[in-house]
């Protein structure tokens, strides 16, 4: 099975600098080059999704997709933590 291979380009928001966050200030943008592989079916979704002209490169694509992510596993981490609360309600 062939694998398509990406470098993406990436504008980081937080940038980590001696241990401490801050946001990049406007004009200044931290890029770091990532190789991604992906499938075939995967490669035929991203071209979908840049013919369909909402998005317009691979890393607009990549970011949105980081983004649902990052949404999804917030959702997921939320959802174990109230499921775990009335569980340590019953020891009490």
């Amino acid at each position: 099975m062939a694998v398509q291979h990406y470098n993406i380009r990436c504008r980081d928001e937080h940038i980590t600098c001696k241990n401490k966050n801050y946001r990049a200030s406007v004009g200044m943008t931290a890029r770091r080059t990532v190789t991604v592989s992906i499938t075939p079916e995967q490669d035929a979704l991203l071209r979908a999704f840049l013919h369909s002209g909402r998005y317009r490169s691979v890393s607009e694509v990549m970011r949105a997709a980081l983004r649902q992510l990052e949404r999804e596993e917030a959702a997921t981490l939320t959802l174990i933590a109230t499921s775990a609360l009335p569980r340590e309600a019953d020891r009490a």
